[in-house]
């Protein structure tokens, strides 16, 4: 399935729920994380009576009928609103707060407490006072493990670090040197139409792609065809 295919809120969804981490994606699949499951269920414990497949036929034929000028979307929004809002509020005085992990160590710029909390990339430990301390500690485990090997720009010491696709190899000695090791792409086994060059799969904000090894003299990137429907 090809994003630029599909309706543009699609391309919003996918990458709304691979952000807050809802879901990862393995081999061409989503797969629901710990946070993703209990994000559903909680929506179908407290919002059960709009989340099904009834409700979404019954608000196509609203839609239909305000196109048609059957319908006026401020009643379509006005009957929504008074089915929502106690919805919302009953979530609102029943779904129960789950407070974030301590650690057990105090924040060294306010003194609070400092927590585990989850991001983009995986969990991280911060201050509970946020927004008012935003003070986050360096996982040494992550960004300053050395790989074993020197920069060979300016010779210090490689490290990893955490970027917007996951881990990679890059200089300790950032910002003096902004060497980052290229990584090993796998191929596909395809060769480029344009260039030649072999096909490999890259990494992009909504999943992986194959693209050119040859980037950036060629940038041409394989769309995957659709499936004749038999």
């Amino acid at each position: 399935m090809c994003i630029r295919d599909c309706p543009s809120t699609y391309a919003t969804i996918i990458d709304t729920i691979q952000t807050r981490e809802y879901v990862i994606l393995e081999k061409k699949t989503f797969k629901p994380t710990e946070s993703g499951l209990l994000t559903n269920k909680k929506l179908l414990e407290y919002f059960d009576s709009i989340i099904n497949v009834d409700y979404t036929a019954k608000m196509e034929n609203e839609l239909d009928e305000i196109a048609k000028g059957q319908d006026t979307y401020v009643h379509a929004l006005t009957e929504f609103e008074q089915v929502f809002e106690p919805l919302l509020e009953k979530a609102y005085d029943g779904m129960e707060k789950i407070e974030p992990q301590k650690t057990g160590e105090k924040c060294p710029e306010c003194g609070g407490d400092l927590v585990i909390r989850k991001g983009r990339f995986g969990e991280f430990v911060a201050c509970s006072n946020y927004p008012e301390c935003k003070y986050v500690k360096a996982d040494e485990n992550k960004i300053n493990e050395e790989t074993g090997e020197t920069c060979p720009q300016c010779g210090s010491p490689m490290i990893y670090k955490m970027g917007r696709f996951g881990r990679f190899e890059a200089c300790s000695n950032y910002p003096k040197c902004k060497y980052i090791k290229p990584q090993k792409l796998e191929e596909t086994g395809e060769t480029c139409p344009n260039c030649g060059s072999p096909v490999v799969w890259k990494k992009g904000r909504f999943g992986p792609f194959k693209a050119c090894s040859n980037y950036p003299k060629c940038k041409t990137i394989i769309k995957e065809k659709k499936k004749k429907e038999e």
